[in-house]
């Protein structure tokens, strides 16, 4: 826990603008005008911060975003906790029925949706007491005009108000500050009828997660780029690609679109990031379409890879041609979300590509082990982060394996309108 003064969102904004004012916190590839820097960040977040105050949204009220990951989104969030409310991220990938669960079951009061999957939530807008912002531009789309909107594309072309627009009232914003046990995010695992499970996470839950992984797995500079290919709706992104670079001041980079070959390879070669963030299957799609084909295919290379020195030679080799397809700068490649094959982690390893380690869940912000590239061991998940005590409980009678059991600032407060299960998910 290096870097914050206080564990609340509002404070990592505050630090943030102080220290890096001036530098670049958001960009979308290919759009030079997306560009946001920290400085101006906090102006557009106070400004929007202010005019959901204006809308009524009180200290505790629940806003969502429907959005895929782009630099409005995280101004939006901000805002969001900047006025004592708390943000309800929705994964772009659930289904309407799915969202409207979701939205109804948080008590959601708002929604910020983007364009694209506006259609997706329109049992929500049409009700016009529910605020409806878009955010494509961060405009308020008032309720009489959004009730009546269907598709995506009369919802783009739809007037509004521009929230960042808005005279910003620090003395308002300071009243409505969070504690760190406040919440600050509800995070929904699953939005089917009669299971969805919205997370319940602190501003210290997010935030010491954040804080305590600047420096225990890779040591992170300001000016850093960040290339974002995950949803920032999962914890996962929001934590370690998002939060984090805020923390030092990195840049981050979003591709906008899902990361298919044709838009990643030339991404990569424009933003030659340092720090990526991605799941097993990428990685793994790379290692069966590109690495493991060249040793095949080829008589020679094939036998000399039966041999663990000239194996290594020969991964190190293609190791270098790997690093250089991410830009050449790389420095940070962060696997989790699933177990990587064991094949391609050894490779990886014997190759010398800076891959990273991370094992937890939404319920715990969501790190609670983890390896940097220095520290790997091929099918292990690394050392616990830092302030997380971990231990393996006896097994249950019939059963091999004990269950993990985590404790540490970085654990859920519990599950939304579910003290059942709340219940049911601690030991003490």
């Amino acid at each position: 826990m290096k870097k914050l003064t206080r564990y609340t969102l509002r404070n990592v904004l505050e630090l943030s603008t102080e220290r890096y004012g001036d530098r670049t916190a958001l960009a979308l590839i290919g759009d030079p005008e997306s560009i946001i820097t920290y400085g101006r960040m906090r102006q557009m977040v106070d400004s929007m911060a202010t005019y959901l105050m204006d809308q009524e949204i009180e200290k505790g009220d629940r806003v969502a975003i429907l959005a895929e990951s782009q630099p409005l989104w995280g101004v939006a969030f901000f805002a969001i906790i900047s006025c004592g409310a708390v943000g309800v991220p929705i994964l772009p990938d659930f289904s309407s029925k799915e969202i409207g669960t979701i939205l109804e079951h948080s008590g959601a009061k708002g929604v910020v949706v983007s364009s694209k999957l506006f259609e997706k939530c329109q049992s929500f807008t049409s009700d016009s007491s529910h605020l409806v912002f878009r955010l494509d531009d961060l405009f308020h789309i008032p309720g009489t005009i959004g009730a009546v909107l269907t598709t995506a594309k009369d919802f783009i072309n739809a007037p509004g108000r521009d929230t960042v627009r808005t005279k910003a009232d620090p003395k308002r914003i300071t009243q409505r500050e969070s504690g760190e046990e406040d919440l600050a995010s509800i995070i929904y695992t699953s939005g089917t009828t009669g299971s969805s499970k919205g997370v319940m996470l602190t501003h210290k839950n997010i935030t010491s997660n954040a804080d305590s992984s600047t420096e225990q797995f890779v040591k992170l500079k300001p000016g850093y780029r960040f290339l974002s290919i995950l949803p920032l709706s999962h914890s996962y992104e929001f934590t370690i690609g998002f939060i984090l670079p805020m923390i030092i001041g990195g840049e981050v980079h979003y591709l906008g679109r899902p990361p298919v070959p044709s838009l990643l390879l030339p991404a990569l070669k424009t933003i030659r990031p340092q720090m990526m963030l991605s799941v097993p299957l990428l990685m793994e799609k790379i290692y069966r379409s590109s690495v493991a084909p060249q040793i095949s295919k080829n008589p020679k290379i094939s036998k000399l890879y039966g041999h663990a020195f000239t194996r290594k030679l020969i991964n190190r080799m293609i190791g270098r041609k790997l690093k250089k397809t991410f830009g050449g700068k790389l420095k940070f490649f962060g696997i989790g979300g699933s177990a990587l094959d064991l094949t391609v982690e050894k490779f990886l390893k014997e190759s010398k590509f800076p891959y990273a380690i991370g094992y937890g869940l939404t319920e715990t912000s969501p790190l609670l082990a983890g390896a940097g590239p220095s520290q790997t061991r091929p099918g292990t998940t690394g050392f616990a982060l830092q302030g997380v005590s971990l231990r393996i409980a006896p097994p249950e009678s019939g059963h091999g394996e004990g269950e993990i059991q985590a404790k540490g600032p970085n654990v859920m407060k519990g599950y939304y309108r579910n003290e059942a299960l709340t219940k049911e998910s601690f030991t003490e």
